[in-house]
Order: C-alpha cells, then sequence, then structure tokens
C-alpha cells in the first residue's frame, strides 16, 4: 500500500493536500509529492530482531523527479503493481512520464511524453489492456497498451479505442420571478471528476462529475454509466453500454467515489 506525505508548502487546486495515493494521482493535481510504503516492521526483543504481521510502518520511498510547477494529469500501475508511472505537465506545455520500481526503490524517466488518459489508466486483465478517460474533451471511455513501458520504450502510447459514453447537453434552467418575469439560462456542464470501478470480468462502472458552468448555479450533475468492454470475433474491442443514471445534487459536491 502506498500514500503520499505531503510536506509544507503543498496544495492542489483547491487548497488541500491529500494522504491518499488515489487523490494524488488525480489529473492536476499540485501536491508536493511524497511517498510512502506500508510494510512489515521489525521489533527488537532481547537483541534479536522479529517481524511481526501486526507491526505495520510507513516507510519513505524517494520522491519523483519533478520539478517545480509541474502537475500530474495522468498515472497507471505496470507489471501487476510493480511499477507505478506518473506523468507531469509544465505550464509551457512540455511533458514528462517516470516511473518507479517498488522493487529497486527507483525511478526512471520513462520519456518526454504522457500517458495516454485524463487520470488514471485501470488495467482490464481479461482485455490485457488498459482503460481510462481520453485526454481532451470530452474525455470519453479510452484503452491503451501499456506494456511497451516497462521495457523503457522511447515512444509513448497511443489511444487505440475511444467509445463514447456520455456526454452532458446543455441545459435550460427556467426561473420565475414576481411579475410573471421567466427568465431561461442556458446551462453547460465541465466535468469535475472522472472515475472508473471495475466490476470484475470486463464490466465497469463509469462516474463522471460535472459542475454548473453557470455563476448563479453551484449544481453537481452526477452521472454512473454501466458498460462491459468486450472483444468480439475480429479481435476489436467494442463496449457495450447498459444502464445510466443521471443524479443532480444542488448546493453541493462530490468528494469521492469509492
Amino acid at each position: 500500500m502506498l500514500r503520499s506525505s505531503p510536506v509544507t508548502p503543498a496544495y492542489d487546486m483547491n487548497h488541500q493536500c491529500s494522504l491518499n495515493f488515489e487523490v494524488l494521482l488525480a489529473p492536476n493535481h499540485r501536491c508536493s509529492i511524497n511517498f510512502e510504503d506500508l510494510g512489515f516492521g521489525g521489533g527488537d526483543f532481547g537483541g534479536h530482531l522479529v517481524d511481526l504481521t501486526g507491526n505495520l510502518k510507513w516507510h519513505p520511498l524517494p520522491p519523483p523527479p519533478l520539478f517545480a510547477g509541474d502537475s500530474l494529469v495522468s498515472s497507471a500501475l505496470l507489471d501487476a503493481g510493480r511499477t507505478i508511472c506518473v506523468s507531469s505537465s509544465m505550464p509551457d506545455g512540455t511533458a514528462g512520464t517516470f516511473c518507479y520500481d517498488t522493487a529497486s526503490q527507483e525511478w526512471r524517466r520513462g520519456g518526454d511524453w504522457k500517458l495516454p488518459f485524463y487520470g488514471r489508466g485501470e488495467y482490464v486483465p481479461e482485455l490485457q489492456m488498459w482503460v481510462g478517460f481520453t485526454p481532451s474533451h470530452p474525455h470519453y471511455l479510452c484503452s491503451a497498451d501499456l506494456a511497451a513501458i516497462a521495457a523503457a520504450s522511447r515512444h509513448g502510447p497511443t489511444v487505440q479505442h475511444v467509445w463514447e459514453d456520455f456526454n452532458p447537453t446543455p441545459t435550460v434552467v427556467t426561473a420565475r420571478f414576481p411579475g410573471n418575469v421567466v427568465r431561461r439560462t442556458w446551462v453547460e456542464w465541465t466535468v469535475e471528476k472522472l472515475h472508473t470501478v471495475r466490476l470484475g470480468s470486463d464490466r465497469l462502472c463509469i462516474a463522471k462529475v460535472f459542475n454548473a458552468d453557470d455563476q448563479e448555479s453551484y449544481d453537481t450533475l452526477t452521472v454512473l454509466v454501466g458498460v462491459e468492454v468486450v472483444r468480439g470475433g475480429d479481435g476489436e474491442l467494442r463496449m457495450v453500454k447498459h444502464k445510466t443514471k443521471r443524479f443532480v445534487f444542488p448546493g453541493n459536491s462530490i468528494n469521492c467515489v469509492l
């Protein structure tokens, strides 16, 4: 298990720092990045070092070779969790990907490119592929093969499939005022958070959180989409969309999806 151990000053877009590794790897997170690994520690009894299953400790890991001003934009786990890859973006548009080997506890630079996802890419073993969201709007579900990263490839992976899952259309909000005055406003929805939750096999739950792009509105739209990503007889991947549920939370925001 890993977590981030931020140092002062360390703030994200909302001026808060998180001790949760998953939140740290959220897109555009600006916290200072220091990782810790949770492992079994030792106890000294009579001069003998004894490992105790209940003696868990946080051990500091080497920080990634990022620079001041870098923002994490994407991440993925490789080799059954042995390798952690994160991609950063600089204000001038340059990018870089860094990979951490949990066995050797060393970082290496993967290349001057970014992972082809917005946020985290999730590995689906049944498909031997990673799924996530496209880097650009409207952030549809997509897939990519990241296996070559472990071999220190100089070329970054690319998106192989893109599927239209959900993108909210502008909504007309009607407000009535005294004097029979009616005001209609077009509200655009901007994406706030994106998540993929594995449900087993090739089934996924897509969770998208949108905020109303209106200074007078603080509504939050949350959409849950159940999908399957299956491989057809021709070997190509395709998405089968199932039920979609929408929830509007007036004046509230979604902090996390479990």
